[in-house]
This record gives C-alpha cells, structure tokens and sequence, in this order.
C-alpha cells in the first residue's frame, strides 16, 4: 500500500494515540489527529487526508457536521465512522452523507486497518451488529435515494421510541426527562421532516429507512 495520509479525529487523546500507535506499527502512512470536528474539517485542506477516521458525539462539530463539511470540499476523501453508538439509523444516516464505513470501537486495530484497506478498494467496511442488513443498503441506493437530517441522538432516542408504539409519558419515564422535553422534541421533528403529525413522522421514518 503506498504512503497514505490518514486523518484520526477523536476528542479523546489517549483513544487518537492507540490508533496512531497501532497504524504506525503496519501501515505506510502519515497520521494526524484532530481533537474535534471543526478541527478536522479545517485540517483536511491542509493535510489532504486519504482517510479520515471519524467519532460520532464530539465536541464544538459532530462527526455528522464534519462528514458532511470534509465530502463538501474533497468528495474523493474516504470516511470511516469509529464509535460506540453501534445503531442502525446512526450509521444509516452517515452513510447518506457519503461515508464509507462503520467500525464499532468495541474492536480492536486489525478491523480498522481492514477498514482502511476496504475503503481505499472502493468497498464499503462494516463492523456493526447489524453487518448484514448494512451490506445491502448501499447496494439499493440509501445513499442516493434518501433525505439526509442531521439529527441529534437525543431525537435518534425518541423517533425509535416513537414508532416502536410508546407514548410521551412512557419515553418521558424511560429516558428520565420531563413530558415537555419529549412532547417539544417531537414538535421539532415534525417541523424538521416537514410533515404535520406524529402518524406522518412515523410513516416517514419507515420510508426513508431511518430506523
């Protein structure tokens, strides 16, 4: 494999240095870190990465944010999502934006470096409990075919719960936040997927495959 650039963006440091020491050790590569998403979006027109390895929940920008700002301005970079929300619409909605993989950060270096190796085929790499319902969706044009929300993990939280049958009070309770939060988070995504009711939110959802 020729000398890539690899860009490791994780707002833990001693998670951003295991990675370097593990990559440092087999492949031929410059690595940087970033600590954030604006971080890493403001690197990638400095350091051109090949790669960028990407955490979800960051500070100051989400992996999310970031994904979509890095692919804005160099659509050739291949972006790999590290983290430990290992959930279907999480991943669904990073691979929308144009990422290329999904490694749970419940493994260790040999997935990430397959990962890297993956990608960079022009392959996607999915280390996920739902690694088989993943392999078909880009298939079938998810990416494609489908709006694109960057919403929060608090609303992934309660669309799940929403169409899985459960009433404000009950994801209140479940989630140990008041009735308000939940009834102005489902307001919000109404107004946010531009539909008029909860039943239009949950026929929604189905159809674009966020869950």
């Amino acid at each position: 494999m020729r000398n890539l650039n690899i860009l490791i963006v994780d707002d833990h440091q001693l998670y951003r240095k295991a990675i370097v020491t593990e990559l440092s050790e087999t492949l031929s590569a410059t690595l940087f870190e970033a600590a954030n998403g604006a971080e890493a979006v403001h690197m990638t027109t400095r350091v051109f990465p090949d790669v960028v390895l990407i955490d979800y929940k960051m500070p100051i920008m989400n992996g999310m944010q970031a994904t979509k700002e890095i692919l804005r301005k160099n659509a050739a970079v291949r972006i790999i999502v590290i983290s430990l929300y290992d959930e279907l619409d999480v991943i669904m909605n990073f691979l929308r934006l144009g990422a290329r993989g999904f490694v749970s950060k419940n493994t260790d270096g040999t997935e990430i470096k397959e990962a890297i190796r993956t990608v960079l085929a022009g392959d996607y790499y999915f280390h996920s409990r739902f690694h088989h319902m993943l392999s078909v969706k880009p298939e079938n044009g998810a990416k494609k075919n489908s709006p694109y929300f960057n919403f929060t993990h608090r609303e992934l939280q309660i669309i799940k719960m929403i169409t899985a049958g459960k009433t404000s009070i009950e994801i209140a309770h479940e989630l140990e936040i008041s009735h308000r939060t939940v009834e102005s988070c489902k307001f919000n995504l109404i107004n946010k997927t531009n539909v008029k009711n909860t039943a239009q939110l949950i026929d929604f959802v189905y159809r674009n495959g966020i869950i």
